[in-house]
């Protein structure tokens, strides 16, 4: 990793550091509820990680980052004066769950499958930061109709918070970005939001995290490669599910 790589890291720990410390300042001072400051915490780590392919070419310092910021989580969680303190924006919501760890892993593994594809980069990585936090926000204020699933409780209200969250996620980039018609752009979000909601509903202990952007990569990858009439066969098949 050379100087200037060296510097940009340091500067994204910085910026990450800088938002955590504000995280815990609205969460001591306002004193919301505790899977709020969660989730706004996993959304400004989507948002950091989104700005990665754009900072680094290389992904050593990427990796770099995860083990380093990985690490920073694992001491929140082990040592109990942390835990207590700073760690309570995290850690704050009683769960077992690895999700944290997984967040990393999934950034650094969508740097290394994508390349220079910052489309097929950012638009997993948008369903997991902003889809899933809404999903459990919804879910938790307002799922009266619970899935009967294993591991985590969760919700149909959630479930089309995520779908309705994760189908904007995908086609507004795809449209804008993307060398789709607005047809097919369409279809492929809708088709891609179904398949990464059912998978999301289905995962528990935190895996959600790792599952969401490297299942919504490899559907992304290939619908993009299909025609109308295609996409149209598959998502019917989708539907039918």
């Amino acid at each position: 990793m050379n100087a200037v790589d060296t510097i940009k890291a340091f500067l994204v720990l910085a910026a990450a550091a800088g938002a955590y410390g504000g995280l815990r300042v609205f969460q001591v001072k306002a004193k919301p509820e505790p899977e709020l400051v969660r989730k706004l915490f996993h959304i400004s780590g989507g948002i950091l990680g989104l700005s990665l392919p754009w900072i680094f070419n290389d992904v050593v310092p990427v990796l770099a980052l995860g083990v380093i910021v990985g690490g920073a989580l694992v001491a929140l969680r082990v040592v109990p004066r942390l835990r207590s303190g700073l760690g309570q924006v995290v850690f704050g919501v009683e769960r077992q769950t690895i999700g944290e760890l997984c967040y990393l892993a999934s950034i650094g593994l969508l740097f290394w499958l994508t390349g220079d594809d910052k489309l097929l980069y950012s638009v997993p990585l948008l369903i997991l930061a902003f889809a899933d936090a809404f999903a459990a926000l919804i879910g938790e204020q307002y799922g009266k109709l619970q899935l009967h699933m294993t591991g985590d409780r969760k919700s149909y209200e959630g479930a089309l918070a995520f779908f309705l969250t994760a189908f904007f996620c995908v086609h507004v980039p795809v449209l804008l970005w993307g060398k789709t018609t607005r047809l097919e752009s369409l279809m492929i979000g809708v088709d891609l939001s179904i398949l990464v909601m059912m998978a999301e509903a289905a995962a528990w202990w935190g895996l959600d995290n790792l599952i969401i952007p490297i299942w919504g990569y490899m559907l992304l990858k290939s619908l993009l490669g299909m025609d109308a009439a295609e996409l149209a066969g598959h998502l019917a098949f989708v539907l039918s599910l």
